[in-house]
């Protein structure tokens, strides 16, 4: 991280955002964003901003330093493009905020700072380069943008010029490519199933039946709604065996291997609440989900589905240094009735003419199940 800091402030030290300078406002704060990809990129990006630093070396007390910092104004706040081009977006206070610099050559230095965190769209920022843009603030009336409508299309539908997301009845979703017109339903379907393997392998109990929020009720409610960025947030409350029956443990402190177990779910159930946060940009291609949740039980895994529909035999998922290409069937010789693979950052399914790719952070387990759909199911947590 130090070493990524130290080469953005090289960078950015040789970008020439002077022309902010002719812009007639109290005080300008330019923004250099990167784009460290190989193709052109848009987005909503987040970005947080310091109005003022204090260090603690510049000899004031802290109830100074802090009314100081407090004191600074935060009406006519603003966001322009290097062109001068007002921008539509959010600035949001972020109060004081303590830090510290670590110099090569001094002890650390701690400073207070005031800053404000902005939000915004950029549109083809250029493969491996750089957009600039400032943050003003003045007091001047602003000509008001032209209103680009809202994402939010229906109670728990949004779109934008490349999907059409309507959220179900279940929590799950049916998402449309308009660009093509394929329709793919049931997707991001919660699983719990009991788990009595190792720390390396998964084991299902015998006779176990997964609990999955298909079919189920879920809350739906509008999280956010603006020109360029819509999100709703899904509530499902799921109800689970609180761990394996009394035999696992038995079963471990006698060295039973996992395939050979036999206990079972207890039938002692607990709730389960996940909430989902399905977000969708103006100009995305792709569907973002953020699911969260506080697990309390034990000896289950939990897993979330995506119904393709796709027949094929084959599939890519991310490996190390390579896309590793595998079979979907497991070979005749594998008699572990779970097939699990590892993936880096994603796993690809493609059918004759479209394909779906589930991409993720820090999720490295995945598994093409064997039920004539084409599911795709991610691991998000064995406990």
């Amino acid at each position: 991280e130090a070493i990524i800091e130290d080469s953005l402030a090289s960078l950015t030290g040789s970008i020439d955002t002077s022309g902010f300078a002719a812009v007639e406002a109290e005080e300008v704060y330019p923004l250099v964003i990167v784009n460290t990809s190989g193709w052109k990129r848009s987005g909503v990006i987040t970005a947080d901003i310091e109005l003022q630093r204090i260090y603690f070396s510049e000899g004031m007390g802290f109830r100074d330093m802090k009314q100081a910092l407090k004191a600074i104004d935060m009406p006519g706040l603003r966001m322009i493009d290097s062109l001068g081009g007002e921008i539509s977006g959010d600035i949001t206070d972020l109060g004081l905020r303590f830090g510290y610099e670590l110099p090569e050559d001094r002890f650390r230095q701690p400073y207070f700072a005031r800053s404000v965190q902005v939000r915004f769209e950029l549109e083809n920022v250029p493969a491996l380069g750089h957009a600039t843009y400032a943050l003003l603030r003045d007091h001047r009336p602003v000509e008001t943008q032209e209103a680009l409508g809202s994402m939010i299309t229906g109670g728990t539908t949004m779109e934008n010029n490349n999907l059409a997301v309507t959220i179900e009845a279940d929590g799950s979703l049916t998402i449309t490519d308009k660009r093509t017109g394929v329709r793919l339903p049931g997707l991001c379907v919660y699983e719990n199933t009991g788990d009595i393997g190792n720390e390396y392998m998964y084991r299902q109990p015998n006779h176990d039946q997964p609990i999955t929020t298909r079919g189920t009720h879920a809350d739906i409610r509008v999280l956010e709604d603006t020109p360029y960025h819509a999100a709703f947030e899904i509530r499902h409350l799921m109800m689970i065996p609180r761990s394996a029956d009394s035999l696992l443990e038995q079963e471990r402190r006698e060295l039973v291997w996992f395939t050979g177990r036999r206990s079972g779910r207890s039938p002692a159930l607990i709730p389960f609440e996940i909430t989902t946060r399905v977000s969708l940009d103006r100009s995305a291609c792709g569907v973002k989900v953020d699911s969260s949740f506080n697990n309390q039980a034990h000896d289950h895994r939990l897993r979330v589905l995506f119904e393709t529909g796709f027949r094929a035999e084959r599939h890519m998922a991310d490996s190390i240094f390579e896309v590793a290409e595998r079979n979907n069937a497991p070979s005749a010789q594998w008699s572990n009735p779970s097939n699990c693979q590892h993936q880096q950052a994603f796993v690809t399914l493609k059918g004759d003419s479209e394909g779906l790719t589930i991409a993720n952070l820090g999720l490295n387990e995945y598994e093409i199940l064997q039920d004539e759909k084409g599911t795709i199911a991610v691991t998000l947590l064995r406990a």
